[in-house]
């Protein structure tokens, strides 16, 4: 049984941080998993008897969301794990792919039944999983779809082996961005200088073929480095640092 020892209270926005999860889609989580129920005829929610061994906290009234302990985290992960699972297994990344988010939850729905799954949890958290782990959603006169995203059924060998390989370019740009630069809030550097060192970086470093220039920028602005004109047209690159190395201006 859970204790209240050496713990602190995490409140549903706190639980659904790690997974992109609203409060709302928190809490239905949680009462499906029977630890709460809607509070009777007021806003809010109660403990169940079962949930009550998990509460660290419990407010008197609905203003105020309920106070669990850590260990409901382990609640939420065994919930959305089928949806993780079913993202890393059943799709792969594709550039220029772009597939329905209805059909998406069509192909889980019936992979959650092959695979016994008996509540494959929402469509909004289902939807909030896949752009989470990768996939940027847009919405499309056909309704959202998933940007980059394929199913694995629909891939042939030479697909699948072109989404490996860009899933490992992709993943570099990562390695990148964490071992060649620093986080710098205040630099605005030209983006041209980081375009060289990864391209310098992935021949020295890994003997490999660059994401071309396009698609590299889209990943770092993906990774939330964005690009600025100046006023002389020059683009520059926002947030971030080469380590170790200055930057090499071009002379107009």
């Amino acid at each position: 049984m859970p204790t209240q020892e050496n713990a602190s209270g995490v409140s549903p926005a706190d639980l659904g941080k790690p997974y992109g999860l609203t409060p709302h889609q928190v809490n239905s989580i949680l009462a499906d998993a029977q630890l709460q129920v809607r509070r009777p005829g007021q806003s809010g929610w109660v403990p169940t008897a079962t949930g009550a061994a998990f509460v660290f906290e419990h407010p008197t009234s609905g203003a105020k969301p309920i106070a669990w302990l850590p260990a409901v985290g382990e609640v939420i992960m065994e919930a959305v794990s089928p949806i993780i699972r079913f993202i890393e297994t059943q799709c792969y990344l594709s550039q220029h792919a772009r597939t329905p988010l209805p059909e998406l939850w069509q192909a889980y729905e019936q992979w959650s039944a092959n695979e016994g799954i008996e509540r494959p949890l929402t469509r909004s958290i289902f939807d909030q999983l896949v752009a989470k782990h990768g996939a940027k959603c847009y919405p499309s006169p056909a309704g959202r779809v998933a940007v980059d995203l394929a199913l694995v059924d629909e891939a042939s060998e030479q697909t699948r082996l072109e989404a490996t390989q860009l899933q490992a370019a992709l993943d570099q740009v990562a390695q990148f961005i964490e071992t060649q630069c620093r986080r710098s809030t205040t630099t605005r550097a030209p983006a041209e200088v980081f375009y060289d060192a990864y391209k310098d970086w992935m021949r020295s470093e890994h003997n490999a073929r660059p994401l071309g220039h396009k698609d590299f920028f889209e990943r770092l602005d993906y990774y939330g480095y964005p690009q600025q004109r100046d006023a002389r047209g020059v683009q520059l690159l926002i947030g971030l640092q080469l380590i170790g190395r200055r930057p090499r201006l071009k002379v107009i």
